[in-house]
């Protein structure tokens, strides 16, 4: 058995490994795994994970803005924007094709592309995951020291 944490630090240190060799799709995704568990962990020891902050200035913005023409936002839907790259690299939305009876024939998709910055996306998200990783570690000193999180703490990456 392996504790998530673990998981959790190394997707994090994988993910500037990758990001430095320039596999930025890769990292994007690795990172957004250390993302979640590392937010996770935080709301478990009461902290805030950076995804909260950042739906909660999302809503403020977004409402501020679309108020003045009677629009509101969900937290959802700024949640769906703010993971739109972090979702998009992991799926691809397939939807069934059928013949003139109703009959499953095949399928098609028109998401068989990446169509978000990968570079700045993967930078984002590195970021979100290191930012949780922080908070966790202040309400968790003992966790363990990781050479490429130190490194990328560093400016060293």
């Amino acid at each position: 058995m392996i504790p998530k944490l673990d998981i959790a630090i190394e997707h994090l240190s994988c993910a500037i490994k990758l990001h430095k060799d320039g596999k930025y799709a890769s990292a994007l995704h690795t990172a957004g795994a250390a993302e979640e568990l590392l937010g996770n962990f935080l709301l478990v020891e009461g902290g805030a994970p950076e995804i909260e902050r950042l739906k909660q200035s999302g809503m403020d913005w977004l409402n501020l803005l679309l108020n003045r023409i009677d629009i509101t936002v969900s937290e959802q839907n700024v949640a769906n924007i703010i993971n739109a790259s972090k979702n998009g690299i992991k799926h691809m939305r397939v939807a069934p094709v059928k013949n003139d009876i109703g009959e499953v024939i095949g399928y098609t998709t028109s998401d068989d592309v990446f169509d978000h910055d990968v570079k700045s996306a993967a930078d984002d998200m590195i970021w979100r995951a290191h930012t949780n990783y922080s908070r966790l570690k202040a309400l968790r000193p003992n966790m363990p020291l990781v050479q490429a999180i130190e490194d990328f703490e560093a400016g060293n990456s």
